[in-house]
């Protein structure tokens, strides 16, 4: 586990695995980080998303089925939502410059196996 994602799932005991229910986000980390704007709301949905840190701005447009978000979220967080989740865990992991510039949520299951296992500790 990286030193970023201890920190993240930091409880009041130390560090606590990902699928802990008791685990506590520092929601302070990725608050006015990852703007995600609807773009389209056809099917598949389009998203714009934007990242920002202290060296700067990345700019991404996101694909999501509707198939796909009620698989990952059950219906219980907006689309939108969902995608910024989605950047949550891909930033725990690469570097917002090293995220793709377009891609379909689907795509990050051939990149991060875990994906769709962990996914729904970060809605």
């Amino acid at each position: 586990m990286s030193a970023g994602r201890a920190r993240r799932l930091a409880g009041s005991a130390g560090t606590v695995e990902p699928n802990d229910p008791t685990r506590k986000v520092d929601v302070e980390a990725t608050d006015g980080m990852i703007d995600v704007m609807p773009k389209d709301e056809g099917d598949p949905m389009i998203f714009d998303v934007t990242v920002r840190d202290e060296s700067g701005t990345s700019r991404h447009t996101v694909t999501m089925a509707k198939a796909t978000y009620r698989k990952l979220s059950g219906g219980k967080v907006t689309p939108s939502r969902c995608v910024q989740a989605a950047f949550e865990y891909l930033l725990e992991r690469e570097s917002k410059e090293s995220i793709l510039t377009n891609f379909d949520i689907t795509m990050l299951s051939a990149y991060f196996p875990t994906f769709g296992s962990e996914f729904k500790y970060y809605l």
